[in-house]
Order: structure tokens, then sequence, then C-alpha cells
């Protein structure tokens, strides 16, 4: 019963509801026919703005081809300027190197020298206790076999 209630109410509103336009009227229709004919281009004009369009981007290309040569002009500076740097602390290493090379030479003769001289004063104290207590033996030994 609600549902044949429903149909019935709306069936009611739509009968007082005057027709819809099917579009637009006839005055609406020739204002904006005359709005588009006055805003559209001709072929002059869109040849005219191509050109000016055209024209713009070669000054654009210029602009971009000036930018280019600047960057390509910053980019070897920096590569020079890096190439010095790298010079110029390999020239400080290759220094630094070199003097700690030559401080290590020098106190590797050093520790010889040093070395040298602790082993031949070690030789002539054992040396010295090896004759010291060998010529007293061979002395009693001596003794001894004069005895027999």
């Amino acid at each position: 019963m609600w549902h044949t209630h429903r149909i019935m109410s709306q069936s009611v509103r739509t009968k007082n509801k005057p027709p819809r336009a099917s579009g637009p009227r006839e005055g609406d229709r020739i204002t904006r026919l005359e709005v588009r004919t006055e805003s559209s281009a001709t072929k002059a004009d869109l040849a005219e703005v191509k050109g000016e369009l055209k024209a713009e981007i070669t000054v654009l290309h210029g602009r971009i081809d000036t930018l280019n040569e600047k960057i390509d002009g910053v980019k070897n500076e920096l590569n020079e300027k890096i190439d010095g740097v790298k010079n110029e602390l390999n020239q400080k290493i290759e220094s630094e190197v070199g003097s700690l090379r030559s401080e290590m030479k020098s106190e590797m003769a050093a520790l010889k020298s040093e070395l040298k001289t602790q082993m031949q004063a070690n030789f002539v104290s054992s040396l010295k206790w090896t004759l010291g207590v060998l010529v007293p033996f061979f002395s009693v030994v001596l003794t001894i076999l004069k005895f027999l």
C-alpha cells in the first residue's frame, strides 16, 4: 500500500509542473553565435601569433645557449681549480712522505749503529766471561795433569 501511495503522489506532482524548454531561447542562441564569431581568429591572426611565438622561442633558445656557455665556463673554472688543489695536495703529500722516509732512514741508521754497539759490547763481555772461566779451568786441569 505504501508503494501505491508513493507512485500516485509522484504523478500528481509532475502534472502540476510546466513543461521544460528543450534548449536555450532563440535570442540567446544568436547572442552566443555572435560572441563566438567575434572571438574566433582568422587564419592570418593565427599565423601572426604563430610567427610571434616562433620569434620568442628563438630568443629563448639564444638565452639558453648563452646560459649553457656560461655554465660551461664555470665548469671549466671549477675543474681548473680542482686540478690545482689536487696538484697542491699531491705535492704536499709527496714532500711529507719524503721527509718521513728520510726520518725513518736516519732512525734506522741510528738503531743499527746502537744495535751494533750493543752486540759488540755483549760479545766482549761474553768473551771476557768465557776467558775468565776457561783460563782458570784449564789452569786447574793442567795442574792436575802435571801431578798425574
